[in-house]
């Protein structure tokens, strides 16, 4: 599936971009992977060689933000990529455009009114070091992390702050009603970023707690 739509996807962006390209300089609001990005404009760069991309990175809830806090001004052209619970939550700041290559995306992946597509389907899943499970059973569900015995010992991002935490939460909270999330919040440690809660080992929460959070 990511092979089969990522020349598609290079299509839409490229063409997203040429679009909004009145004058030589594009800006790119992007959460992406620095790899992701690159991979994508290293195609505009041959497709488009005079067009300059500037690019703005962060996660996907603070560039939302930005773009919200700039509505009146609009500093960025494009904006990839988020989730589509949270993009439907910021639909006002968002114009529509139908790509060229937009039939070669299903329609399932599509947003209403041509304001999005998506890129990319996310599988969300519990990781866990079994180096740090220190004699404790991993745990196999969701509804595990409400025990107290997991207090502390699992991270989560802000999902202010990422989209992936968002439709996470959102995920929890139709699956478990508000007490089932409110529990497993309880126990978790909210971090800042997508990126540092994966890398984050159990010794690691502890000093993350400690240097960061000030816990």
């Amino acid at each position: 599936m990511r092979t089969s739509y990522f020349a598609p996807l290079l299509g839409l962006l490229l063409s997203a971009i040429m679009s909004t390209a009145s004058a030589q300089t594009v800006v790119l609001y992007s959460s992406n992977n620095t790899e992701t990005v690159e991979t994508a404009l290293g195609v505009v760069k041959r497709k488009a060689p005079g067009l300059t991309v500037q690019q703005v990175t962060g996660g996907t809830g603070s560039l939302m933000k930005r773009i919200q806090a700039e509505a009146a001004n609009p500093r960025g052209d494009l904006f990839w990529s988020g989730g589509f619970g949270t993009l439907g939550a910021y639909r006002q700041q968002l114009q529509p455009y139908k790509s060229p290559d937009l039939a070669a995306i299903p329609a399932m992946f599509r947003g209403p009114d041509d304001l999005w597509v998506g890129t990319n389907v996310h599988v969300m899943v519990i990781m866990v070091n079994e180096r740090q499970l220190k004699g404790l059973p991993a745990p196999k569900t969701w509804s595990d992390l409400m025990k107290p015995e997991w207090k502390g010992k699992f991270a989560i991002t802000d999902p202010s702050k990422s989209a992936s935490a968002y439709m996470l939460v959102y995920g929890l909270l139709k699956q478990f009603g508000r007490s089932g999330l409110e529990k497993i919040a309880a126990n978790a440690v909210i971090t800042s970023s997508s990126g540092s809660t994966y890398k984050v080992s159990y010794t690691h929460l502890d000093v993350y707690k400690r240097q960061v959070l000030g816990l």
